[in-house]
């Protein structure tokens, strides 16, 4: 009797960490390789390219980065991120967007994408050059599929 209960208890406990985490079994992040670029008018970044697929929705992000312990000055960082479909085309993007404040790290985000499909993001972030800005494109993620 005990036998059977312990049995029934234990598949009840497998089938419940089964179901809980299947949302997140379906979800997926994929980053590219960085890019290091810098010095910079006093500061080294680099960058990176994510997608995200899952709870029925893709976007992109593009990370700018200061490779020291420190914040970077406003206005420093400016990142543009890029949604592409797996055929290549551009699906969305953002404008221009430019760190409000001293921040270490600094992102731009694509609006969500509902359909579904393969995707992958590829962004351009730029440094402060001390009269402008100097673009830096990330590296192409990996595909992720919605």
């Amino acid at each position: 009797m005990i036998k059977k209960y312990f049995k029934m208890v234990l598949c009840a406990f497998v089938v419940g960490i089964i179901l809980a985490s299947a949302p997140a079994a379906f979800a997926g992040l994929a980053y590219s390789n960085p890019i290091y670029y810098g010095p910079i008018d006093g500061y080294s970044y680099y960058n990176e390219a994510l997608v995200y697929t899952g709870s029925g929705l893709a976007y992109a992000e593009t990370l700018e980065s200061n490779q020291g312990s420190g914040n970077v000055p406003t206005g420093y960082m400016g990142c543009l991120a890029r949604l592409y479909n797996s055929s290549g085309t551009l699906v969305t993007n953002t404008p221009w967007e430019y760190n409000s404040q001293p921040m270490l790290s600094f992102a731009a985000y694509t609006n969500d994408i509902y359909t579904s499909g393969t995707y992958y993001s590829s962004g351009i972030a730029s440094a402060y050059n001390g009269n402008g800005y100097t673009p830096y494109y990330t590296y192409q993620s990996p595909n992720q599929t919605l």
